[in-house]
């Protein structure tokens, strides 16, 4: 660990970010002696278990496919430093990616309920603009 903690001050990691990374390393760890494995000995198989460990977390997809991704990288790294016998891309060709998966793409009554209370309806102006918001709204507005 102290070694990729090093690899990942090298090229320039900020502080919070080494953590993060280091954080997921340290869980498959820790799931690997759970299961009697280390990372010398694990297998694809320990991997994908793992995955589908975290996926009954109350992660959302974006968090999830973060994990993947430095597992990938920390694994690609092992493996050329000899610390593996089994590299991130022998065990995740390709991560699809979900950044922003757990974005909501509507907005809530209580939202739209708060921006029509804000509009001066007492005026010709405010009127039409009520009028416009509410089509917009009842129409089918999203975030985007």
């Amino acid at each position: 660990m102290s070694s990729y903690n090093d690899y990942l001050n090298s090229i320039n990691n900020k502080e919070n970010t080494i953590l993060n990374k280091l954080s997921y390393i340290y869980l498959l760890e820790q799931y690997l002696i759970s299961i009697g494995k280390t990372f010398k000995t694990f297998n694809k198989e320990n991997i994908y278990d793992y995955f589908d460990e975290c996926s009954k977390l109350s992660w959302g997809y974006s968090k999830q496919d973060r994990n993947k991704y430095d597992i990938k990288t920390f694994l690609n790294w092992a493996f050329q430093n000899n610390f593996t016998k089994i590299s991130g891309d022998m065990v995740l060709p390709k991560i699809v990616w979900h950044k922003n998966a757990n974005i909501r793409t509507y907005y809530a009554k209580e939202e739209i309920t708060k921006l029509l209370n804000v509009i001066d309806t007492r005026t010709k102006q405010g009127k039409e603009d009520y009028l416009i918001i509410s089509l917009i709204c009842y129409l089918g507005l999203r975030i985007s």
